[in-house]
């Protein structure tokens, strides 16, 4: 059987790991999610910082690129209103899955830290506790 990959796969593919420090701090559980707004915000110009989890929600900083600045107002605000989306969708995503497999998580209260874990690994945690 032959796989065909989309050029989004390409794209997803090629760019996860070239700044692989920018992700020390995204949980495993959500990268699958991370790597499709990084390939997103790649192929439209923009410098990723960092991508992480705080407070049980998804951060990601990035760098707007130059070409924007010849963008009308209009143009500009258009951009950011939609990567902003885009990051806000893939926050809700992330805040509904779990930090440590990517399964179906919650966010729960563990000893005042906030995290997205599903029953299994919430009562792995708990253990003895």
């Amino acid at each position: 059987m032959t796989q065909t990959m989309s050029n989004n796969d390409i794209v997803v593919d090629q760019c996860w790991y070239d700044k692989a420090k920018a992700y020390l701090e995204c949980p495993v559980g959500w990268q699958h999610i991370a790597r499709q707004v990084e390939a997103v915000l790649l192929a439209e110009g923009c410098d990723v910082q960092q991508m992480k989890e705080k407070f049980g929600e998804l951060r990601v900083y990035y760098i707007e690129p130059e070409e924007w600045d010849s963008l009308t107002q209009d143009g500009y605000e258009d951009k950011l209103v939609q990567i902003d989306t885009l990051i806000e969708i893939a926050d809700h995503v992330c805040q509904r899955t779990c930090m440590d497999c990517g399964s179906a998580g919650k966010q729960r209260v563990h000893f005042g830290w906030i995290e997205v874990l599903c029953d299994e690994h919430w009562n792995e945690l708990n253990k003895g506790n």
